[in-house]
């Protein structure tokens, strides 16, 4: 989800507008293939980085956190664990 985030946010009017920027410029299809191995380099980097430190990233402790809830309210109403 980040790496969609933020090859939006480069790519998009919303964010640097690089895509409008770089039309007719012959960078085409050179461009998109540099954003991604940068984001990508950033991603793999930062999340070995995060799992250093965390067990989980942080979309998976939501998750985890939500479906203890669920699990909790559904122990307290009577129901199988």
């Amino acid at each position: 989800m980040l790496q969609n985030l933020l090859c939006a946010v480069v790519a998009y009017g919303f964010g640097l507008g690089l895509a409008g920027r770089l039309a007719g410029s012959g960078w085409e299809p050179w461009w998109v293939m540099g954003l991604w191995a940068a984001v990508s380099s950033l991603l793999l980097t930062g999340s070995a980085l995060w799992l250093r430190r965390f067990g989980a990233g942080p979309l998976e402790a939501a998750q985890r956190w939500a479906l203890s809830l669920t699990e909790k309210r559904s122990t307290d109403r009577g129901g199988r664990s």
